[in-house]
């Protein structure tokens, strides 16, 4: 086991210094249930970028999407959850944000039974541990000190991982 992103760089290592390795790169993937949850876009019509993102995240299964400020991060969320179809948990860091993203989920998705939209203070993340697909909103948040209690507690067993911001770097030294 070693940190996220440094796959390609052990990759390219064991290639260039010619060490044998038993590495299987589908068992890195986790099977996991998929979930129904009945998603209408009859009325919603995602711009390219949008869609792209999306694409770039079912390719990847992990990673951090930059999207300017009114460029639709919320839908792009959305369409993220409905992709993947599997028990999903969305962080956002205020209540504010968390009443806009549900909301917006409320209009799209007939069945939130597998999806969860949370406040990054909400006490129920100490035990929000039975997710397939995490969704950080506002990313540039997460190196905050109560994002990497809960990274390397409940969040740890959770392979599929998002985060969005427009900002990817807060001014904070410390972090």
């Amino acid at each position: 086991n070693f940190p996220t992103g440094l796959l390609s760089r052990l990759e390219r290592h064991l290639e260039k210094t010619k060490i044998p390795s038993i590495y299987h790169p589908n068992s890195m993937y986790i099977t996991t249930e998929k979930v129904n949850h009945k998603a209408d876009w009859t009325s919603i019509h995602p711009y390219r970028h949008q869609l792209e993102a999306v694409n770039m995240a079912d390719i990847c299964h992990r990673g951090s999407l930059e999207m300017p400020t009114g460029s639709g991060k919320s839908l792009v969320l959305a369409l993220i959850t409905d992709k993947f179809s599997v028990r999903t948990l969305i962080i956002v860091p205020n209540l504010e944000i968390k009443k806009q993203l549900t909301d917006t989920f409320n209009s799209v998705f007939n069945d939130m039974s597998n999806i969860t939209i949370e406040n990054i203070d909400s006490n129920k993340l100490k035990s929000a541990t039975k997710y397939d697909l995490l969704l950080i909103d506002e990313a540039h948040h997460s190196a905050a000190k109560t994002y990497q209690k809960l990274n390397k507690t409940a969040w740890r067993d959770i392979y599929h991982r998002f985060f969005l911001t427009a900002t990817a770097f807060r001014n904070n030294p410390e972090e």
